[in-house]
């Protein structure tokens, strides 16, 4: 192959001789620069002096229809095709090739293998003339060369071009992030993804360790949700929040592929954190939150209809447990949820009470709770306890994460059900008398007869300590367990992360992986080109899902908001940050500081009340966020705006008008 014309410098894509017409991202960019889309924004339209952001799912679908667009115009070829790094500006080791055929046909593509990794293949079963073939797992730092093949509808191959790009360097937090210490035999998994912790990012790498996804954004420290039944995954925002009784959860949360493109957005009264899934195969979403009508955090679970966002059911455990051990806070903290579709019923990891329950939401009530019968003796759950077959060989679990169904073949009919979670044993929250003092933590499964109530303890590897986040997967292809350490209280070679894939008969390490930063779970996914290829809906009634914590008319005099004395010059930007993202106001500040924000003309004054939570907690009252006051429902007007921070009024001296959309 001749690479004898590379015209462009590093960073640029590469071209080969057989490209006559190539571009770039950036060509992109400018492309699409100012443009929205028709009522993507409920028919409203804003002007304002304040900065404005646009909220990424609308900055995906203008991307997507211009691809569209470019496809329209059948001007690029499978030997002149036009090639976009990183198209939608979020996943750096991406590309579309995008081209029309005169005859409909399939397409796959190879990426060439290099640093240790064999070559991998994508195929697509889309049969079309417009292609926009989703390149993905490029190596960074790296001149990828790409064979793109044409296959017709029974599958034979009919053309094939190779193409070469560029793909950059990595920023921080993936440089070095991620080494393949150990390995006995290469893993069957292609690809694992690690998400979450403090200080790291979303990141895809494959069986020698290489990085071959990497997003721009940092999501909450919770991590991204994977939905194996897509490919896609849900993004939380780590910085838009709402107040409230402890630690402040995010209340927009993308539905986002591969390539970084944000299908839609769904908004949550309440706000999620720590663990979101689906309901089997493009089913409802579960999360989990926090009840509002207490003082109480991290004691709830939630399913949100996926069609419209609305909350189907909210279940506090604050209904369903007896006072004994409601001493603090956070006296439960659930950190996992997972669902039997069996009995359509959920699975519960409670940490802060060394709890795994199953619970029937339709019923409201707990089917069984497993966990040492010394926690509970003499209160109320004691009669939903599982009974242990053989208790003198238990290693006890201690503020344990991650609770999921293993799913073996034959589980059902033999009646069982087998679980594993990862066990942090730490007891820092809940000290109880039966703990061990071992240092270290365990990946553990769990063997339930349902019907006759007991459970039997079938595996505990033992890694080192982890004292929070962490989570187990398992293999059934392979029968291998990845043992996935998050956050090492004692760093191993300086690294703060370890995955261990054992074995699961004889529990050894037959591939062992480092990671320079903390994270908070890992997983096995796939690449679904057939969705990357696909273009996005043009429905904008797609766009956004659920609901948000809306203002309300107030009778204060708009003369004392215009009168109050404008916010200090020092505090803007260094206390404060404004913006209009989309169609909802937002300041970002410290957590609790802000009271309420005011929307007021000579015709109205609209306010958004943060004051119906306190914070009881000094760790989260260091946080600061945005938070959001949605406008869809204000009058159309020219609105000024003002705020009560920390009790002060303040005029921002800022507008925004509004008005119908022609």
């Amino acid at each position: 192959m001749d690479l004898s014309l590379t015209t462009r410098v590093k960073n640029k894509l590469i071209r080969l001789v057989t490209f006559s017409d190539i571009k770039t991202a950036s060509w992109m960019r400018n492309k699409i620069s100012g443009q929205n889309i028709k009522g993507a924004f409920r028919g409203r339209k804003y002007e304002t002096d304040l900065d404005k952001t646009r909220p990424l799912v609308i900055a995906s679908h203008i991307k997507d229809r211009f691809i569209e667009r470019q496809l329209d115009k059948d001007k690029y070829s499978l030997k002149s095709p036009l090639v976009i790094l990183n198209p939608y500006g979020t996943s750096y080791l991406s590309a579309y090739v995008i081209f029309n055929t005169g005859e409909e046909c399939k397409f796959s593509y190879i990426v060439k293998g290099m640093h240790g990794s064999p070559d991998i293949r994508f195929d697509s079963e889309i049969l079309t003339k417009r292609h926009r073939v989703p390149v993905v797992a490029l190596y960074e730092n790296t001149l990828n060369v790409v064979k793109i093949i044409l296959r017709d509808k029974d599958g034979n191959e009919t053309d094939s071009n190779y193409i070469s790009m560029y793909a950059p360097a990595l920023p921080e937090p993936f440089v070095d992030c991620v080494h393949l210490d150990r390995s006995l035999k290469p893993m069957e998994t292609e690809f694992l993804m690690v998400s979450g912790g403090y200080h790291g990012g979303t990141f895809v790498f494959d069986r020698n360790g290489n990085v071959r996804m990497a997003l721009n954004r940092i999501p909450q420290y919770y991590g991204v949700y994977y939905l194996k039944s897509s490919g896609r995954f849900l993004f939380p925002e780590l910085s838009m929040r709402r107040p409230a009784y402890g630690n402040a959860h995010t209340v927009i949360t993308h539905e986002m592929d591969m390539m970084g493109r944000v299908s839609k957005t769904y908004y949550h009264l309440k706000g999620s954190h720590h663990w979101g899934m689906e309901k089997g195969e493009d089913g409802n979403i579960l999360t989990l939150t926090s009840s509002f009508y207490d003082t109480r955090m991290e004691n709830s679970v939630t399913e949100i209809d996926r069609n419209t966002g609305k909350t189907v059911f909210d279940i506090s455990m604050e209904d369903l447990f007896d006072e004994v051990y409601k001493t603090r806070n956070d006296w439960c903290h659930i950190n996992s949820v997972d669902y039997d579709e069996n009995d359509d019923t959920l699975l519960l990891s409670l940490r802060n009470v060394h709890t795994l329950l199953k619970l029937d939401p339709k019923n409201r009530e707990i089917k069984w709770i497993l966990t040492n019968p010394e926690f509970y003796k003499g209160t109320k759950e004691e009669k939903l306890l599982l009974t242990p077959e053989d208790p003198d060989h238990i290693k006890w679990f201690f503020q344990q994460h991650a609770l999921q169904i293993m799913h073996l073949d034959g589980d059902r009919e033999k009646g069982l059900l087998h679980i594993m979670i990862f066990d942090n044993h730490t007891v820092n929250r809940r000290p109880v008398d039966y703990y061990d003092g071992d240092k270290t933590s365990n990946g553990m499964v769990f063997e339930i007869d349902e019907k006759k109530r007991t459970f039997k303890q079938v595996k505990a590897v033992n890694v080192p300590l982890s004292k929070t986040r962490s989570n187990v997967i398992y293999e059934p292809e392979t029968n291998r367990l990845l043992v996935n350490c998050a956050n090492l209280v004692e760093p191993i070679d300086g690294n703060k992360g370890m995955i261990y894939e054992t074995d699961y008969e004889t529990n050894e390490v037959i591939n062992q992986f480092s990671f320079s930063k903390d994270y908070f779970a890992a997983d096995t996914v796939k690449f679904n080109v057939d969705d990357l290829a696909s273009p996005l809906s043009q429905d904008t009634d797609d766009f956004f899902k659920g609901e948000l914590y809306m203002p309300k008319k107030s009778d204060i005099d708009p003369d004392k908001l215009h009168n109050a004395d404008p916010v200090p010059a020092d505090m803007i930007n260094n206390t404060f940050r404004f913006r209009l993202y989309g169609d909802i106001f937002q300041i970002k500040c410290g957590d609790h500081d802000l009271n309420r924000i005011y929307f007021y003309n000579d015709s109205a004054v609209y306010e958004q009340d943060f004051t119906d939570t306190t914070q009881p907690l000094e760790i989260f009252k260091a946080q600061s966020y945005f938070m959001s006051m949605p406008l869809w429902d204000l009058a159309p007007g020219d609105y000024h705006i003002a705020i009560d921070y920390e009790g002060t009024l303040m005029n921002l001296l800022r507008h925004v008008e509004i008005s119908e959309e022609k």
